[in-house]
């Protein structure tokens, strides 16, 4: 079944999208070698609560981090913590916000119009 959204839903949808982008443009800026992944993931709960909004992940099903971080070959789902990125690695950011009853809205580009375009970062030195 088909669940055709109202114009005010989309209007939610697209600041939404708009959030979750500035989330990931923000963590795209602070991703360096050297950096934890529970930095990354302190600036974006911290980032995203200052918006008026919740860190999806969160507490869903027992996930104790606001984003996913996931490096080289993990394939989602990374837990932040103490690992320091290294220059050469591949990573990968997911976040999800909940702002509205509409519950979670997780950026995944097979099915939102905003489309997670700094989802990857090679660190590399500059």
């Amino acid at each position: 079944m088909i669940n055709l959204k109202t114009n005010a839903e989309i209007e939610i949808i697209k600041a939404n999208g708009r959030m979750l982008a500035k989330t990931l443009g923000l963590l795209k800026e602070r991703i360096r070698p050297g950096v934890k992944t529970k930095e990354l993931d302190r600036l974006a709960e911290d980032f995203i609560r200052k918006q008026g909004a919740y860190p999806a992940f969160k507490g869903y099903r027992g996930f104790p981090a606001s984003i996913c971080v996931s490096i080289d070959d993990e394939v989602v789902h990374g837990i932040p913590g103490e690992r320091a990125l290294k220059e050469g690695q591949v990573v990968s950011v997911d976040v999800g916000i909940i702002t509205t009853p509409m519950e979670l809205l997780p950026l995944r580009s097979d099915r939102y119009p905003i489309k997670p375009r700094v989802c990857f970062w090679l660190l590399r030195r500059l």
